[in-house]
């Protein structure tokens, strides 16, 4: 069986790191305007906003570091396949352990939105 190597995609790599450093600016500009906003307790805006801050803080130094990693996402061999594609890799799964294989076509209907 030839090796079949489908790699990450950079271009998404970097928008999830610009969007969790939006997100991070975002949590960072909400703790520092919860003493004046009205609708919440400043306190639970404040814990809110730290747990993004840190939530999206190691995401964005995650896809920081995955976006100079060599490794394919995703190999297909005779071994099996290798899963490199997320925080949580399943790493090898050999063929033995697989039972089913199926293409399933996705598509989101823009006319039903």
């Amino acid at each position: 069986m030839k090796e079949i190597t489908i790699s990450l995609s950079k271009k998404k790599i970097i928008l999830l790191f610009f969007g969790t450093f939006a997100f991070v600016i975002l949590s960072f500009w909400s703790a520092q305007t919860a003493e004046i906003q009205t609708q919440y307790d400043p306190m639970f805006v404040k814990i809110i906003s730290v747990a993004g801050i840190i939530f999206f803080g190691f995401n964005g130094v995650y896809t920081f570091v995955k976006f100079f990693d060599k490794k394919p996402g995703l190999v297909i061999n005779d071994k099996g396949i290798i899963d490199n594609s997320s925080a949580v890799n399943a790493g090898l799964i050999k063929w033995e352990n697989i039972i089913n294989i199926s293409i399933i076509k996705m598509a989101l209907d823009h006319q039903k939105l």
